[in-house]
């Protein structure tokens, strides 16, 4: 049987056509297509078929499933078999036309790759001859609105990846009677108008190149109030200055090879490091490989998973992208905006990623189509959270980490990672200790390994204590071992965990080394330059007691960042520990100072970098202040702002919400609107939604009215930049009552120009 969606949903039989039944069975249908050679659930069909499931949904959608066996095989059940959770449709040596689509898509991008692009106009023109019409065209937009338009956006991509090929070998004449439909049908995507404009001038037209620009600024400024991306705009400058317009760039972003370094100090994983790789690069199914390695913090999942990811990326040549979800952590990460992280690695330009949920999940899918990229989701928190981000394509491939088991994934690969033997934990401490101190005790060595319950981070913490105390002996070890018996709530092994070996360190050092240990832990951000820890530390100088706490390993040196600033970061579990003991021995008041020096540096370092970024609107001024600061990170700050901000931004985004949650209300405001400029600038529009309305709802309850006023403004200008006119009354009602409670006669001329536009744009111009 030969299977289409790739406009109506059509199965034919000898070439004759099979009859469908209802709308609801062709996207049943049409879903077992999509999710061939893999289990699509049962609840998932049933909360798409219906908003509020009946109780016979159940029953109802066994009925299709017999109907849809009955006419496509009679009662045989080989075809869509039955699974615990749902069904699977084995595609076998049936047809399938989306899967020939990307079969030659993806020739097309190896010849383009091999430098022969008349092969790729050619594999390109034939893969997109196979569509008959929009997708799934005859199945109810209410059921199939996501599918289809993930599967739009990836017959545009290989539209694009055709006409660049056409673009590389001089067809001008051809590109210019395309482009000018495909120009009109999408206006918002810069890649048509480069390509329109690259074909244009290559055919000796550079009147007509430099007026198509103007047409696009035009349009994105009008319809978006945005200029067009800076490859657009850097096209339009060589084309003024008559250099050759060249190859188009929007190909070009470098691949995204996003693997944090894998570590050596791996032990005793070798089987299941060549069985995740297996499984991995396993390749005969439609939808590609996942894989999920769960188990406790501190067993060395993401050890084990980089591993692994690395020992694989040359089979994944399109690139590797990889996400630390923070699962484990008090503020996880949103997929939503990691599949837009993900997107600007692929080479999306900010402007142009979807603000709609469901759109950037299907444009990111879209953008993984006929592509052999690896996708890393680290520390993952739900299935809910890592399910966005995975690929759809059977080139890619997902590999997951968790502390939870995320049963309802549809996968079968998933190993639970095991704490190491004794053997294999003796041999991890052999290699931090050295073979000599070792062979003199043997017996020790075993028993230290229990103590720290096998498990991988307790072991390295453990010799690295021996490691820097050359004068004692592996018994004494043991005997601190023995007698540090509080534990880690959340990491429990037997009735052993991880906590003994923490504290042992802990506790051999210093007091000043202690003081800073436990200060870390308030950084909520997830790694952190130098000049952190020194206000945490009262601005003393902390550079050799970093070196001292990465001696033990109890924080972990991340190198240099792009500006050059040395980095670092606490493991979780460790970091658990040190908040811990700063609870228990940091009185309150020396705690929130403490958090408040290094939340007033962040600001402080922000505003000078809103004032000298140049990003085009007006900074933040007039706003309350820290101190003058005497952070050496000033000078970095004043070089490079722009560099700064791109590089702390996540810090800085994670210090307003910290600030809001110890109830810091100004700085987490003052901040929020510092940071407003720049991440207009760089398109960052997500976080600048989410650092908004989490300082305003702060201020709104703590105060100062001040803050507030400007927050409201800038509010109103989010959900105006997002077309969400139904929250524009409310934000400017609230922004002029607080105007005319300050009596502020500026601001409120400004709240009445926002009720204004609120007014005109829900059609209330002039009622009331």
């Amino acid at each position: 049987m030969d299977f289409s969606v790739l406009g109506p949903v059509e199965v034919q039989q000898d070439g004759r056509a099979l009859p469908m039944g209802s709308g609801r069975e062709r996207f049943v249908l049409a879903m077992l297509l999509l999710n061939a050679d893999r289990l699509t659930s049962a609840s998932f069909l049933i909360n798409a078929l219906w908003t509020d499931p009946p109780r016979s949904a159940k029953a109802q959608l066994h009925n299709m499933i017999s109907n849809l066996r009955r006419r496509l095989c009679g009662q045989q059940d080989g075809l869509i078999a039955s699974r615990p959770l749902g069904y699977e449709l084995r595609l076998g040596t049936h047809g399938l036309d989306l899967l020939e689509f990307r079969r030659l898509v993806a020739g097309g991008r190896q010849a383009a790759a091999d430098g022969d692009q008349s092969l790729a106009v050619a594999l390109y023109g034939e893969g997109l001859s196979l569509w008959r019409g929009p997708a799934l065209s005859d199945v109810g937009d209410e059921l199939a609105i996501g599918a289809r338009q993930a599967l739009h956006e990836e017959r545009l991509v290989a539209a694009e990846s055709k006409l660049d090929a056409c673009l590389a070998l001089g067809r001008f004449d051809e590109l210019l009677s395309d482009l000018p439909t495909l120009v009109a049908e999408h206006p918002y995507r810069e890649r048509l108008w480069q390509v329109q404009m690259l074909a244009l001038a290559g055919d000796g037209r550079r009147a007509e190149a430099l007026q198509t620009y103007r047409r696009a600024h035009r349009r994105f400024v009008e319809d978006l109030g945005v200029e067009p991306g800076p490859v657009l705009r850097e096209l339009e400058q060589r084309i003024l200055r008559g250099e050759s317009a060249g190859p188009v760039r929007s190909t070009g972003p470098a691949l995204p090879r996003q693997l944090p370094p894998a570590t050596a100090a791996i032990t005793g994983r070798d089987k299941l490091i060549g069985e995740i790789r297996a499984e991995l690069l396993r390749s005969e199914t439609l939808a590609g490989p996942i894989v999920v390695l769960v188990g406790p913090g501190g067993v060395g999942k993401t050890t084990l998973g980089l591993t692994v990811a690395h020992a694989v990326r040359k089979d994944f040549p399109d690139g590797q992208l990889y996400a630390d979800l923070r699962g484990s952590r008090e503020d996880p990460a949103d997929p939503h905006v990691v599949a837009g992280r993900f997107l600007r690695a692929l080479g999306v330009d900010g402007p142009s990623l979807p603000d709609d949920r469901e759109e950037r999940i299907a444009m990111y899918r879209s953008r993984l189509a006929a592509s052999r990229t690896l996708v890393m989701l680290d520390d993952a928190a739900s299935e809910d959270q890592a399910r966005p981000l995975l690929p759809g394509d059977g080139g890619c491939a997902a590999l997951i980490t968790s502390r939870r088991r995320l049963a309802a994934l549809m996968t079968n690969a998933r190993w639970t990672i095991p704490v190491l033997d004794t053997s294999d934990a003796a041999e991890l401490l052999t290699r931090i200790v050295g073979h000599r101190r070792v062979a003199a005790e043997p017996h020790a060595v075993t028993a230290i390994a229990e103590l720290c319950g096998h498990l991988p981070l307790a072991v390295c913490v453990a010799a690295a204590r021996l490691a820097v105390h050359p004068d004692w002996t592996l018994t004494d070890l043991q005997s601190m071992l023995a007698a540090e018996r509080r534990r880690l709530d959340e990491l429990a092994v037997g009735d052993l965990d991880v906590r003994a070996s923490i504290a042992l360190s802990y506790r051999s050092l210093s007091p000043d080394l202690r003081r800073l240990f436990r200060r870390l832990g308030l950084v909520s951000a997830p790694d952190w330059p130098t000049w952190v820890a020194g206000e945490l530390n009262g601005a003393e100088p902390v550079d050799r007691l970093l070196d001292d706490l990465t001696d033990v390993h109890l924080i972990e040196p991340l190198g240099l960042d792009a500006v050059g600033q040395r980095r670092f970061r606490l493991h979780d579990l460790v970091a658990d520990f040190a908040i811990e003991r700063a609870i228990e021995e940091e009185p309150e008041h020396e705690r929130d100072a403490a958090l408040t020096r290094m939340l007033s540096g962040w600001l402080a370092l922000a505003s000078e970098a809103d004032e000298r970024a140049e990003h085009g609107m007006i900074p933040a001024s007039g706003l309350p202040a820290p101190p003058p600061p005497r952070l050496a990170q000033m000078k970095t700050v004043r070089q490079t702002p722009r560099e700064w901000l791109e590089a702390e931004r996540v810090s800085l985004t994670t210090a307003v919400d910290q600030a809001c949650r110890a109830g810091l209300a100004e700085i987490a405001g003052v901040l929020a609107l510092r940071l407003s400029g720049f991440l207009v600038l760089r398109a960052h529009y997500d976080d600048w939604e989410r650092t908004l309305h989490a300082a305003t709802e702060c201020v709104r309850e703590h105060g100062p009215d001040e803050v507030l006023s400007r927050l409201l403004g800038a509010l109103f200008a989010v959900s105006l930049w997002r077309s969400r006119s139904a929250e524009l009354p409310k934000i400017a009602a609230d922004e002029l009552a607080l105007a005319r409670r300050l009596g502020d006669p500026q601001r409120e001329v400004g709240a009445l120009a926002n009720a204004g536009w609120a007014a005109r744009l829900r059609g209330r111009l002039g009622k009331g």
